[in-house]
């Protein structure tokens, strides 16, 4: 087969194109992989944070559990007011993480959430 000179010079800018397309497409997967693993440790970061609040939750159960098997009301208002400390701070970590614009449809809270009333006061 004869290639005449104009073939080899298409040949060179076709080669020269793939080569460049190869490289872009090398720098698109490297940029993928990191977005993935940053998503990856996100995730993990998540996890924990929540297992952990699962585990405040089971601790102050049991703690308002204890409190009210043994009728001690000085200890119910203690665990009660452990929970309204902890559901403000966990609202406002949540408040404070989300992005402002979450979604067009709906608008981000500008002020945390309050937590529930206190009960009242044992006599």
């Amino acid at each position: 087969m004869l290639f005449l000179d104009q073939d080899r010079l298409a040949l060179a800018r076709i080669e020269r194109a793939l080569e460049t397309i190869n490289k872009r497409l090398d720098l698109l997967t490297e940029t993928i992989m990191a977005t993935m693993e940053d998503v990856r440790q996100r995730v993990e970061a998540q996890r924990t944070v929540t297992a952990s609040v699962v585990t405040l939750l089971a601790d102050l159960r049991q703690q308002l559990q204890s409190a009210i098997a043994a009728g001690d009301p000085a200890a119910i208002r203690a665990v009660a007011d452990a929970i309204e400390e902890n559901t403000r701070t966990l609202a406002n970590a949540v408040v404070s993480g989300t992005p402002a614009a979450a979604s067009p449809q709906e608008p981000s809270p500008s002020t945390p959430v309050e937590p529930p009333p206190p009960l009242p006061e044992s006599q």
